[in-house]
Parts: structure tokens; C-alpha cells; sequence
């Protein structure tokens, strides 16, 4: 789940290097997960050119409803949740979780 989230919210294309790096999983665990989402049809993978073997992640159009009805909800949630804090409120957290 948290791979489509990271996929939908990027605003470039992101590849299974890029979201090692951004979730602190290994290698494996990231190839297994993002293997399982192409298997189920809700992403595919395409070779980033000028790249030995570094591929980047597209969702599909089944991949993008999915994430819709999935991880959609939890995005609009933080939305939500950052405009009922307020911009004072939103800075705080934003040093807290800087620390």
C-alpha cells in the first residue's frame, strides 16, 4: 500500500531505488512488494533510459483506481487534517518531525 502512496503523491517518476531510499526497506522487500503490484496489474515497470538497469514505476489504469479508492482516502485525510491545523500549528509539527 505505502509503495502506490508514494507513487501517486511523486510528483516525477519515482523508481524502486528512490523508494528504498525514501522508506528505509531493503532491496528485497521493495523488488518483492513492487513484483506483487505488477503481478496484480496495478503497476508496470519501464526502463529509465541512460540507466543500467533502474526502471521507473507507472501505475496503471488499474493501479490509478485502485490507489483512488485505496490510498486516495488517506491523502485527502492528511489534507484535511493539515487545513484544520492551521499554518502555526502545521510549522510545529513540520520542526517536531525535522528533529
Amino acid at each position: 500500500m505505502w509503495i502506490l502512496y508514494y507513487v501517486s503523491i511523486a510528483e516525477e517518476d519515482i523508481s524502486q531505488q528512490e523508494l528504498q531510499e525514501l522508506m528505509m526497506f531493503p532491496k528485497q522487500t521493495i523488488n518483492s512488494a513492487v513484483s506483487g503490484l505488477v503481478k496484480k496489474g496495478y503497476v508496470s515497470l519501464e526502463m529509465i533510459p541512460g540507466t543500467r538497469n533502474r526502471k521507473r514505476i507507472l501505475l496503471t489504469k488499474e493501479g490509478e483506481a485502485f490507489t483512488e479508492n485505496t490510498v486516495g482516502k488517506l491523502v485527502k485525510a492528511e489534507i484535511n487534517a493539515m487545513s484544520e491545523m492551521g499554518d502555526e500549528k502545521m510549522q510545529q509539527y513540520i520542526e517536531l518531525h525535522d528533529e
